[in-house]
C-alpha cells in the first residue's frame, strides 16, 4: 500500500498536490468556518493544516487516510485560533473594565 505522503512526494508535482488541495480545501473551509465563526480565521486554520501536511510529507511520515487526517488537523488549528480569540477578547474586556472602575473611584 502506497501512502498519500509518498504519492505526494513522488508525484509529477503540481497535479497531485493541486488535486489534493482542491478536493479537501472546500470541506476543510466549511468545517473551520463553523468553528472559527469567520472566513478569515478559517482560511488561516486551513493554511496551517496544509503547512503541517507539507512538513509531514517532507519527513516521510505515514498518513493512511489523508482526508480524515487533514480534517483532524484543521479542526485542532481552528480550535486553537478560536481559543486565542476568546482569550484576547477577555483581556480586552478586563482592561476596559479596570479603566472604567479606576475612573469611577
Amino acid at each position: 500500500m502506497v501512502s498519500c505522503c509518498a504519492t505526494l512526494r513522488r508525484s509529477a508535482g503540481w497535479r497531485m498536490r493541486a488535486l489534493l488541495v482542491f478536493r479537501d480545501h472546500g470541506l476543510a473551509i466549511a468545517t473551520t468556518v463553523r468553528i472559527c465563526g469567520n472566513r478569515m480565521d478559517a482560511e488561516e486554520a486551513v493554511q496551517q493544516g496544509f503547512a503541517i501536511l507539507a512538513r509531514r510529507a517532507s519527513k516521510n511520515a505515514e498518513i493512511n487516510c489523508l482526508g480524515a487526517w487533514l480534517h483532524r488537523v484543521v479542526v485542532h488549528e481552528a480550535v486553537r485560533i478560536r481559543k486565542r480569540q476568546h482569550s484576547r477578547r477577555n483581556e480586552q474586556r478586563h482592561d476596559g473594565q479596570s479603566v472604567v472602575v479606576a475612573g469611577w473611584w
